[in-house]
């Protein structure tokens, strides 16, 4: 009987749709859409939003920057700041709901700081 229960468990497990891949995320996928930040590990991030443009602009909101643009190829999410500092790593998107793991880099690809992966969890409005 205890035997029969572990088949039946590892039946289960293995049916799980919880193991299927997310669409990549691609340029078309951000373009037109905004997003909140909900959760971050960078200070004072909670409450922007990044609005992704169908031409590579993104609005921040609120915003220090004068000139936002992104880039994004198989889950690598590139946000540039006025042509200088960018962020760069893996975004997944699931539902309404996205995770974005990234560095900060200076704009000749040189890693900021310690190199610290930061990341935030973002809401699409």
């Amino acid at each position: 009987m205890a035997l029969l229960a572990v088949v039946l468990c590892v039946n289960f497990a293995a049916c799980s749709d919880d193991d299927e891949n997310e669409p990549p995320v691609t340029p078309s996928t951000l373009a037109g859409t905004t997003w909140k930040i909900t959760a971050s590990d960078e200070n004072g991030m909670e409450g922007a939003t990044f609005a992704f443009k169908t031409d590579g602009t993104v609005t921040v909101n609120p915003s220090m920057w004068s000139k936002v643009t992104y880039s994004v190829s198989d889950n690598d999410l590139k946000i540039v700041f006025n042509d200088d500092d960018y962020i760069q790593g893996a975004i997944s998107i699931n539902g309404k709901t996205a995770t974005y793991k990234y560095k900060w880099y200076d704009i000749d690809g040189g890693i900021q700081g310690s190199g610290t992966q930061h990341s935030m969890t973002l809401q699409k409005q």
